[in-house]
């Protein structure tokens, strides 16, 4: 890879740190959040994301680029594919508004149609060429978020729990890690992030089970300690609820798609 295209590619502090193809993905997530961007194209109809009173049905002419911590629920009533990635961005992509931006479907598609014959080097370039094309195509009142930036309190209650989802910090412990009180922390974070604390934890820790069923054979006994919870079956039950779909079964329906930088 020549020089120019490596400056190119790390202008903006690109770092895409899942990015994949499902074939059979359900969803019945509700308040789901996550603390970098998701980008996302389906295949098929078949599933609906929704952001606050944004309610938007999902279709193949469809791409869909959601800003970091932007609450999100998704609904489906069949199983669909699922093509997405979650990726970092620096400035000018920071204070992004946080709302679903449906752009057009056709850099997603272009990357598809050749992306299961493309070798290591050119899938991951092309992951990152795609997801610059549709940065691109943000309207420039997108990135007028500064008014949504966060209490530095809250920053730090946000960068304690991305550190370590699987802890289980309480409400407690944040608000004294913030110098405020349980009920002005809860009442701020709330505010802020549109989402409760312990809610945006159990968010994180599902997410981060996920892409460990995806992405390693670590046992799933394992992957529930790792991410908080007391057990298999406390933890099974939530990520069913959450993804509607059990942990043994995502693994064995999932294929990673994205190999190792």
């Amino acid at each position: 890879m020549s020089e120019t295209c490596k400056k190119q590619l790390s202008a903006y502090n690109l770092h895409i740190h899942l990015a994949q193809y499902l074939p059979h993905v359900q969803w019945n997530c509700v308040e789901a959040v996550h603390p970098s961007w998701f980008i996302f194209w389906n295949p098929e109809p078949g599933a609906v994301i929704c952001c606050g009173n944004q309610r938007c049905q999902v279709t193949p002419d469809r791409a869909f680029l959601i800003p970091p911590y932007t609450v999100i629920s998704g609904f489906s009533e069949k199983k669909f594919p699922h093509f997405y990635a979650h990726f970092d961005a620096g400035e000018p992509f920071e204070y992004a508004v946080n709302q679903i931006y449906i752009l057009p479907s056709e850099p997603a598609k272009r990357l598809f149609e050749k992306f299961f014959d493309l070798d290591a080097l050119h899938r991951q370039l092309g992951w990152h060429i795609m997801i610059l094309e549709y940065l691109a195509m943000l309207p420039d009142e997108a990135l007028n978020g500064e008014n949504q930036q966060i209490d530095s309190r809250i920053k730090r209650a946000l960068k304690a729990i991305n550190r370590a989802p699987g802890s289980n910090l309480s409400n407690h412990a944040l608000a004294k890690m913030c110098s405020m009180s349980e009920n002005n922390f809860y009442r701020c974070f709330r505010k802020q992030m549109n989402i409760s604390p312990q809610r945006y934890i159990k968010s994180l820790q599902l997410n981060a089970a996920r892409n460990m069923l995806i992405n390693s054979h670590i046992p799933i006994e394992e992957i529930a300690t790792q991410c908080g919870f007391a057990d298999r079956y406390s933890f099974s039950k939530a990520f069913k609820s959450f993804f509607a779909v059990s942990p043994g079964n995502l693994r064995s329906n999932s294929k990673k798609n994205l190999p190792e930088s």
